[in-house]
């Protein structure tokens, strides 16, 4: 993450404009099984890259359906809204993200960007380290695996799930 880099000072999600500040809060939160944050966080990458130059056409239509998800469910509030990923309506919100983070990582639409360019400091190094010390990416990390993979109805995210995603991180089992 790197804001000063953005090509903007705010963007929409659903009918509410956030300011640069607010976006990174939203990027930052933990997202404890919360649905709206999974998708705004990939939400707000998708818009980023889209006024950054990336071409849009293949997830056009789920930037939409995201905008409007957040615009029509959070009663007029803000971020986050607290809606459970193992609901039934958590799983469609966290479809739209799934699609907007292959388009992120270049799975989907124009791709990675050029191999040139450097990568953000923060994805320079490997989050998941044995230092034995879990950090805050590894949790946020951790979190999104657990948010998209694990059906339970906890919201709490063990030492021991943790030590099997660095686990699996370490041996490229996942993706």
């Amino acid at each position: 993450m790197h804001p000063d880099a953005w090509p903007v000072e705010s963007l929409i999600l659903g009918d509410i404009t956030y300011t640069k500040a607010e976006l990174i809060n939203l990027l930052k939160t933990l997202t404890k099984g919360d649905a709206s944050i999974v998708l705004v966080r990939q939400l707000i990458a998708a818009k980023l890259n889209v006024n950054n130059g990336a071409d849009p056409s293949v997830v056009e239509g789920i930037i939409v359906d995201a905008d409007y998800w957040v615009a029509n469910n959070g009663d007029g509030d803000t971020l986050p809204y607290k809606i459970k990923t193992n609901t039934p309506e958590g799983a469609v919100v966290v479809d739209l993200a799934e699609t907007l983070d292959d388009y992120n990582n270049g799975i989907i639409g124009p791709g990675h960007c050029d191999d040139d360019d450097p990568l953000p400091p923060l994805l320079q190094d490997d989050p998941w380290d044995d230092d034995y010390y879990i950090s805050n990416e590894e949790i946020s990390m951790a979190e999104w695996h657990w948010a998209i993979c694990t059906p339970v109805d906890e919201l709490i995210i063990t030492n021991a799930e943790i030590s099997l995603l660095e686990y699996q991180w370490t041996i490229g089992d996942i993706s």
